[in-house]
């Protein structure tokens, strides 16, 4: 090649293009070099070497292939990171060839080659996205084999289905004994009755009316026996007038999913049958007991108002408050199991509250006068007169915490309060109740347990006071019915604190504050002076095993001043002395049951 030829060449080339010495200083760049290295345009150029646009490894590269002077042909350099600008690098191959000397390149007496450097980028970037489509597809199908996945395509043009492994795998099968298999083929492997819920699907995705579905359905088995699967699937192609061309879905095999929840549906239907069953035997229960107690209660007080002796009339008592206790316990019981149930239902009927309350302190007068304790009620003036709910439930609610209040209270008293906490709102109205005592109070780690179901603190407090720890849990359930909440503050040795708070509608004719047509306030004062000490006679057996003991104390002359059925005081003996005395007088029996007594109550005693 002459040298003007050469010229026209190297000028014309359209890619980026060198002339180098051994020692790759550049002796000639043509136009596209000279723009892309920020080259003179001028044929003569200032030295410049190629190994500044080289990483160190291509540098090493170029160096041994300028440096082989006795090699003829080509050398080339790929994947190669040309350093263009700060900041920038460019992937290209860089192809070497040696110069004929004869071509006499910048006049330079040493041995030339030609550099032309290919751009790669956009096959560098094709690279990339094959190597990411890859890695995408393997990621892909390692997920799908995660998931435990089935996998097919149907091209509605064409009959058969393509499906992986899996596929085949959860039906029993290899591959190779279901394929090749047709889409009509393949709806007759499902449960006769799920095939019309297939056929429909297909038909809506054949006629462009869905674009995806996602089922159960049930599949034959090789083994024999069905199996049950989510089938889910997707239009995933569509031709030029919207229709779909393909179709792709997946089976997971869902069958002890559905073994499970069909297991936990027949425990469902079961215990809901047994629930059923228990409501109604506690619903027959509660009338064979309530209507002969109610007629025992009856006669019990047809008995009181006949003339009878005073021990007749004790004894008469005692049997009126025994069958009352049973009634109790029995309606706890029996609103414990409708509450489980769901089957208590608020009636909405108009309350009249002063007169609710007024009745609570009439049941209550007496108790708290045998007690000998103080018992107060105040509405305040703000509290409507009237309001629907259900009274029922409401006194039930009052009834059971003023009834604990005076039952754990021996001195002191026991204070109903009602207030008012929201204005009308949407015709409501929010009511606060609270009964405050001076009684035995609460252990704090005991109250957060309180309103649990039989929760009692200890086995005392049956033995003392009764109950069947039914009480408290009911009213939380009944408070939570009104749209209320119940709580309890409590110190030991000082009193108890008991609230809830519950909402109401009020009546469309009611006024914003009460009347005071009906009392507002109730008062009964404290009985027992203060040096009386009390004794809580916890059952019939007690007060029996007292009635023993007084009487072997009196027998053996052991002083005691007075011995009723809620007081008792002892005088002149120390409670050693009289154990003792006691002890030595008595049998074992008589013995061990005074003592039980003697240890369940408080006894004042003082040194002879």
């Amino acid at each position: 090649m002459s040298k003007a030829a050469y010229q026209r060449f190297f000028t014309s080339l359209p890619v980026p293009a060198l002339v180098v010495d051994s020692l790759a200083f550049i002796q000639q760049a043509n136009e596209r070099a000279s723009d892309l290295l920020d080259l003179s345009h001028e044929p003569s150029l200032q030295h410049k070497s190629m190994l500044l646009y080289l990483n160190p490894e291509s540098r090493r590269r170029l160096q041994w292939c300028l440096a082989q002077r006795n090699h003829t042909g080509m050398h080339e350099m790929l994947d190669v990171q040309l350093n263009i600008d700060e900041g920038y690098v460019l992937p290209c191959n860089i192809h070497i060839t040696r110069l004929d000397a004869e071509l006499d390149v910048a006049s330079y007496d040493g041995q030339m080659s030609l550099l032309v450097i290919l751009d790669q980028s956009p096959v560098q970037a094709q690279r990339l996205s094959e190597e990411r489509y890859r890695q995408q597809t393997q990621r892909l199908g390692e997920v799908i084999w995660a998931s435990q996945s089935g996998v097919w395509e149907w091209e509605m043009s064409n009959p058969s289905l393509i499906c992986n492994a899996r596929w085949a795998e959860i039906q029993g099968y290899t591959l190779d004994e279901l394929l090749p298999i047709t889409m009509d083929d393949w709806v007759k492997l499902v449960h006769p009755d799920d095939q019309a819920a297939v056929l429909a699907i297909r038909t809506q995705l054949q006629h462009a009316q869905a674009d995806t579905f996602d089922h159960k359905i049930r599949l034959t088995h090789k083994l024999g026996g069905w199996i049950w699967v989510q089938h889910r699937g997707r239009v995933i192609e569509r031709d030029e007038d919207h229709k779909p061309e393909r179709v792709a879905g997946a089976l997971v095999d869902i069958s002890n999913e559905m073994a499970q929840a069909h297991a936990l549906e027949a425990a469902k239907l079961a215990a809901e049958e047994a629930q059923r069953i228990n409501s109604e035997f506690m619903a027959n229960l509660g009338h064979e007991i309530r209507t002969p107690l109610n007629s025992v209660l009856g006669l019990i007080e047809l008995l009181e108002n006949t003339p009878l002796q005073p021990q007749q009339k004790e004894l008469l008592h005692e049997m009126h408050d025994s069958s009352a206790l049973l009634r109790n316990t029995l309606n706890e019981l029996l609103d414990n199991a409708k509450l489980e149930a769901g089957g208590v239902e608020l009636e909405q009927t108009p309350i009249e509250l002063r007169e609710l309350l007024g009745s609570t302190m009439v049941l209550f007068t007496r108790h708290a006068k045998e007690a000998g304790i103080g018992l107060s009620a105040r509405i305040a003036p703000d509290v409507p007169e009237a309001f629907l709910g259900d009274a029922l439930r409401l006194q039930q609610v009052l009834n059971n915490l003023v009834s604990n209040a005076i039952k754990f209270t021996s001195v002191g008293r026991v204070d109903i309060n009602i207030t008012r906490l929201q204005q009308n709102i949407d015709g409501q109205v929010e009511l606060m109740v609270e009964v405050q005592d001076t009684g035995i109070g609460i252990k704090p780690g005991d109250q957060p347990r309180l309103f649990t179901p039989f929760f009692q603190s200890d086995s005392s407090i049956t033995r003392r006071f009764g109950g069947t720890g039914l009480g408290l849990s009911i009213c939380k359930r009944l408070v939570t019915l009104m749209g209320g909440s119940l709580g309890v503050e409590s110190t030991p040795g000082v009193g108890s604190r008991f609230w809830f708070t519950a909402n109401f509608k009020l009546l469309d004719t009611q006024a914003s504050s009460a009347p005071a047509s009906k009392p507002s306030e109730w008062h009964v004062e404290e009985a027992r002076s203060a040096t009386q000490l009390p004794l809580l006679l916890d059952t019939h057996e007690q007060r029996k095993q007292l009635q023993t003991l007084a009487q072997a104390l009196k027998k053996h002359d052991i002083k005691a001043i007075e011995i009723t059925e809620t007081l008792m005081r002892y005088q002149d003996q120390s409670k050693h002395s009289v154990l003792t005395t006691i002890k030595s007088k008595l049998d074992a029996y008589d013995f061990l049951g005074a003592l039980d007594v003697l240890n369940a109550v408080s006894v004042e005693t003082s040194a002879s």
